[in-house]
This record gives structure tokens, sequence and C-alpha cells, in this order.
């Protein structure tokens, strides 16, 4: 649990990386949700909000190892209450980011682990359809079965009530 004051920097930290997020300021939000998510490891919309971040300026790799994070850290990282499209605020820079990880999930070139992130990508950007059956095809074809269980995960999040942000 975090004390009164870490929980007022944790809180503001969040609330600028989401200003700086809107403002189109990704590598500045980042950095402050990074932070976020340090002053509270329980902060999933943090760290969603870090993998968004990198994915919107190109940078899939650090993006992915961001994924990794949560996926060490979450029993299912797909359970979380928090919808991306909104965070965007005014532009196409939201259909841009879903139409990069539609892209993604579907290439046959692309690594198991872009095709993960893209299917991450697609789930909170209210494509949860779409991610689930990309996921479906990614845990057909994963030599080494490391999403084979992103099926099930994920229509067990559809199945109960999202786990709200603490």
């Amino acid at each position: 649990f975090l004390t009164s004051e870490s929980q007022v920097l944790h809180d503001r930290a969040q609330l600028e990386g989401w200003k700086q997020f809107e403002a189109g300021d990704y590598r500045a939000a980042i950095r402050t949700f990074e932070s976020a998510a340090m002053l509270d490891e329980t902060d999933a919309e943090a760290r969603i909000a870090t993998v968004f971040s990198y994915v919107t300026i190109g940078s899939f790799r650090a993006a992915y190892t961001s994924l990794e994070a949560t996926r060490r850290r979450d029993e299912n990282i797909f359970a979380h209450d928090v919808s991306m499209p909104g965070k965007f605020g005014i532009g196409t820079m939201a259909q841009q980011v879903r139409l990069t990880a539609q892209g993604m999930a579907e290439a046959s070139e692309q690594s198991a682990e872009m095709k993960a992130l893209a299917i991450y990508v697609l789930w909170y950007m209210d494509g949860k359809d779409d991610a689930l059956r990309a996921a479906r095809s990614l845990a057909g074809k994963d030599a080494n079965r490391t999403f084979a269980d992103w099926p099930k995960l994920m229509q067990a999040a559809l199945a109960k009530p999202p786990a709200k942000n603490p």
C-alpha cells in the first residue's frame, strides 16, 4: 500500500502522464508513466499507457519489453478496465495506432512477439473481438507456447467484470 505522500506523487504523475499523452508528447509521457508505475506497482493503467506511448512513437521493441514486464507482474494482462481510444484526445492518432496494430497482428512476416504486442494494443483499443481472433491464431502457431494461454485469459476477462485500477 502507498503512503499518503506516495499516493499524491503517484496520482500527480499519472495525471501529468495523461496530459502529456493527450498533448502528443509521448516521450515525456513514457517517463512520467514509468514513474507512476514505480510509485505503485499495481498501477495497470500506467503500465498500459507506457506500452501505448512506445507504440505511438514506433518504438515496438521497447513496447514489447514493457509488455513483458507487465506479463510477469499480472495474473491476467487483459483484465484491466482501461480503454485507450479516448485517451488520444482529438485527432487520428487512435485510428493510426489501431490500424498499425491490426496490420501487425495479421502480417505473416511478423514475429510472435510483435504479433502479441499488436494483440495487446487491439485489446485496449476496444478491438476485443479482433484481438481474440488474432490471439487464437497466434496460440495455434506459437512454437514456444509463450502465448498459448492468451485466448483463455481474454475469455476470462470478458466473462467477468473488469478489474478496476486501484
